[in-house]
């Protein structure tokens, strides 16, 4: 009988006092097992020491000078020795039985190389605080379809993800030249992007379409922008954000082509997000808006008439912010 497989997680933190030791808790609480948590201290200046070290030999904690999320990741990878690594944010809560289903999946088809699931966002007291999201997860070898959409795909952010070591191993060390201090979505690209966005384009991935990790929304929460008080924040947000979007399409296309020698048959021409973005700002016509929405992979055959309508009406892109 074969033995279960190590499995790590991978805690990076960075000032999330207020948060850490419920998200640590529920990291070394899960129901399976064997599992080693590594939690990554990125040069906090709060309580974060006090409290990683609370937690005694439950845990691998690692001390750094502050560098950001990408040299986060590169010093809790290094010390991981589990087959499949599930990626944590300080802020954010693991339901107790995650591991445990995120194994299951991929001991169904052992050739994926990203497992993923729906996030629960929560408020700062761990109240829901809007619908799982994504709403729809994809299975399987999606490469013709990601094709289709300039790479992109409905996926979670860093909590919601859990990578093979084999995967992994072509990506670490992440190259941190690419990446900023601090955080903050203007034009940057995220450490998560680069490890998650070339992965459909190697291996089959497998969306659990339930939510098995909660995903806190607080005022140093940079990635709620259904809490941006006005149109004119939610649009500024939107435009610069989509700067980093362009970043992270070419960075993965090289990605692709220098660590897995796969060039990647996609085009921005192609991405929803950008296309309803340019619309907006009058770039590009309604009549290749229209198209594009159309010939979307990323949406389902139901959807598409109300979001070819949202084009008619000049809302496409003001409904989706």
């Amino acid at each position: 009988m074969r033995e279960p497989p190590l499995v790590s997680v991978l805690i990076s933190n960075y000032n999330y006092g207020q948060f850490l030791e419920e998200s640590i808790r529920s990291a070394v609480e899960q129901t399976y097992r064997p599992l080693e948590v590594i939690v990554v201290d990125d040069g906090s200046t709060d309580d974060s020491r006090v409290i990683i070290e609370s937690f005694g030999d439950q845990v691998q904690p690692i001390f750094k000078e502050n560098g950001g999320q990408a040299s986060a990741f590169n010093a809790g990878f290094a010390a991981t020795s589990g087959e499949i690594v599930c990626f944590l944010d300080a802020d954010d809560v693991f339901a107790l039985d995650k591991v445990a289903d995120v194994v299951q999946e991929w001991e169904g088809d052992r050739r994926a190389g990203l497992i993923y699931h729906q996030v629960q966002p929560i408020d700062t007291e761990g109240r829901p605080a809007g619908k799982p999201w994504p709403r729809h997860v994809w299975r399987g070898s999606i490469r013709h379809r990601i094709e289709r959409t300039g790479g992109s795909y409905p996926r979670p952010p860093t909590s919601g993800l859990s990578f093979t070591r084999s995967y992994l191993k072509h990506l670490f060390p992440i190259p941190t030249e690419h990446f900023r201090l601090g955080s903050g979505p203007h034009g940057e690209i995220y450490a998560d992007s680069y490890i998650a966005d070339p992965a459909a384009w190697v291996a089959p991935v497998l969306g659990i379409r339930r939510p098995l990790s909660f995903y806190r929304l607080h005022d140093e929460n940079m990635s709620g922008i259904g809490r941006l008080d006005s149109a004119p924040e939610r649009w500024l947000y939107a435009t610069s954000r989509a700067a980093g979007t362009i970043a992270e399409f070419e960075l993965m296309r090289r990605v692709l082509r220098d660590r897995f020698g796969i060039e990647a048959r996609a085009s921005l021409d192609d991405h929803l997000f950008l296309t309803l973005l340019y619309r907006g700002l009058r770039e590009v016509s309604q009549t290749t808006a229209l198209g594009v929405v159309w010939r979307s992979a990323s949406l389902r055959r139901r959807e598409k008439p109300r979001e070819l309508l949202r084009v008619l009406l000049d809302r496409g892109f003001a409904r989706r912010v």
